[in-house]
């Protein structure tokens, strides 16, 4: 979790020409964080002050960054700086402003070309395919490009995991290794790690996610519903683990020295330098920005200004997030129509953005805009109703079942900030072979996301059964098996559980414009791609004109 900003054309510039690789700390092995560095690479450079406030253009109009504690200097915050490794990079590299502290594809191609491929960023530890591909293809050209297709595509960064030990299913194989990453005795299987590629989290808004001092209901770690009573208010939110796709950090305080070893090479001197000293420490500054910057698109290009700044009462941008406190429960619990079933309490909706003054006054493609993003709103508010079914972490908590009468904020419950508030992560089946089960996938439909031969695919042997709302039975020897095939175990390749495979995070989700492609691997390459994947997926049956108008609010966030 990283990223930069920026203020104005100069700033943007700089941005263009200085970035580095922090990535979300994903556990790499000794093999990868030793790989090649490239022969010609310029460090990060960073502007001087990031401001307090600030837009930057993106896709569908202006995404905005907002520090309520003021300014930061970038030449104090470790954040930014391009010295904590080895390979030059820093946070910024894969978290900038301009793509909601995340980084995109075009962002990625801007790099290469201003800086003909030298920038940090490309070095082969993960930003190539495999680190031998990178480092074979260190030099401006097709081949370079063809050895970080995974980034140059969809700004996926390469990690690579540990296989548990004693994990449940009893046997894994690779199926599908399209750049011999798997296969390799360096980087591969036969080191006891599985190569993945997924995109950068946003390193902004991760206050929702480990608010200090804030904490949870303690039976929303059991079930997503509860009623929570001043006696549940026992456990902290950090205690959730949902700062990763596969949701195995504790906190950020572990994932800055993991991300300065493992994306940016760090030595153990280096890494212990991060802690060394009297506090405030580089660990707890880096942190003390994460927790500090907030992000959410400011301006729409046909609707114009998001943020009220117009009289229309519109509440988007970064202000309103900035302005919240989790440790104020009342600020961030999901108490929404959909929260509290069947008890009856506190029907309020999940997002207050956009109330009916929005398009009042405006006219003609302006005000068809806010109307559309109106209604997109009271739609993911609980206005459409659908059955979710076959969602591992979900329909199987306790109380809720299978399927399931819900709404768009049924999971995206975080009031105005959109992620999971129970923080357990979910299996909804983008990149596997879960649809071959009725739950998941109705006779005859096609899988909305299946696996994609530019990916990995791993297949696993499990227990019949053992995996939740699924079935694809094999029987080897008299034993008959689940065979389940993935691009990505998600959760289940940190617990070594087969109920836990294809589980991610649900990911915040203000600044969605962004930030395209979308999901763990960058699977749907549009937020129109994503709606029609949960259309189908849960034959919902969205019209067009909905379908739009979801995308049209989905792209205010």
């Amino acid at each position: 979790m990283k990223k930069i900003h920026i203020v104005g054309f100069l700033f943007a510039l700089l941005l263009a020409v200085a970035l580095g690789v922090h990535h979300l700390a994903f556990a790499q092995s000794e093999a990868s964080t030793n790989s090649p560095l490239l022969p010609f690479f310029v460090k990060t450079k960073t502007p001087a002050t990031i401001p307090q406030s600030v837009t930057l253009p993106d896709p569908t109009g202006r995404i905005g960054s907002y520090q309520p504690g003021g300014p930061t200097t970038t030449s104090k915050n470790p954040f930014f700086s391009s010295t904590l490794g080895i390979n030059g990079r820093s946070c910024l590299s894969c978290h900038q402003p301009q793509n909601g502290w995340s980084i995109s594809p075009s962002a990625v191609q801007s790099i290469y070309q201003s800086t003909y491929g030298v920038d940090a960023l490309f070095q082969p530890v993960d930003g190539s395919n495999c680190p031998d591909l990178g480092a074979a293809a260190s030099s401006f050209g097709p081949s370079f490009v063809a050895a970080r297709s995974q980034l140059f595509t969809k700004a996926n960064i390469r990690i690579d995991l540990p296989i548990p030990p004693n994990p449940e299913w009893v046997q894994l194989w690779v199926e599908n290794d399209p750049y011999g990453c798997e296969q390799s005795v360096i980087y591969g299987v036969p080191a006891g790690f599985l190569n993945m590629y997924r995109r950068p989290l946003p390193s902004a808004n991760v206050f929702f996610v480990q608010p200090a001092g804030s904490v949870v209901p303690k039976c929303e770690q059991i079930t997503p519903f509860c009623i929570p009573t001043i006696s549940s208010f026992t456990s902290p939110e950090g205690t959730g683990s949902a700062l990763f796709w596969d949701s195995r950090a504790p906190d950020l305080a572990f994932i800055f020295p993991d991300a300065v070893h493992r994306h940016g090479q760090g030595t153990p001197a280096q890494i212990a330098a991060l802690t060394s000293g009297p506090p405030p420490t580089d660990v707890d500054k880096a942190v003390s920005f994460q927790r500090g910057i907030f992000t959410g698109q400011s301006f729409d290009s046909h609707a114009g200004d998001l943020t009220g700044h117009d009289g229309s009462g519109a509440n988007g941008g970064p202000g309103l997030l900035g302005s919240l406190s989790c440790s104020d429960i009342d600020n961030c619990l999901p108490f929404g129509p959909t929260f509290l079933l069947g008890f009856g309490a506190l029907n309020q909706p999940q997002w207050t953005l956009y109330p009916p003054t929005f398009s009042l006054g405006t006219a003609n493609q302006k005000k068809a805009q806010r109307d559309s993003i109106v209604r997109g709103e009271k739609m993911f508010n609980g206005g459409l109703r659908f059955f979710v079914r076959g969602v591992a972490g979900f329909n199987d908590a306790p109380g809720v079942g299978d399927p399931f009468n819900s709404s768009c904020n049924t999971c995206h419950n975080m009031q105005n900030i959109g992620n999971n508030f129970s923080l357990t992560p979910k299996h909804t089946g983008v990149g596997d072979n879960s649809f071959y089960s009725p739950d998941q996938a109705p006779a005859g439909q096609f899988p909305p996301l299946p696996p994609t031969p530019d990916l990995p695919l791993f297949g696993f042997l499990c227990p019949q059964g053992s995996i939740p709302f699924f079935s694809n039975p094999v029987t080897i020897n008299g034993t008959t098996y689940d065979r389940f095939e993935t691009t990505d175990p998600g959760t289940g390749l940190i617990t070594g559980k087969c109920a836990d495979l294809g589980k991610f995070k649900v990911p915040i989700l203000r600044g969605l414009a962004s930030r395209a492609p979308f999901f763990h691997g960058g699977n749907a390459s549009s937020l129109q791609d994503v709606v029609n994947f949960y259309d189908q997926r849960f034959s919902i049956g969205l019209t067009p004109q909905q379908k739009t108008d979801l995308v049209n609010f989905l792209n205010t966030l």
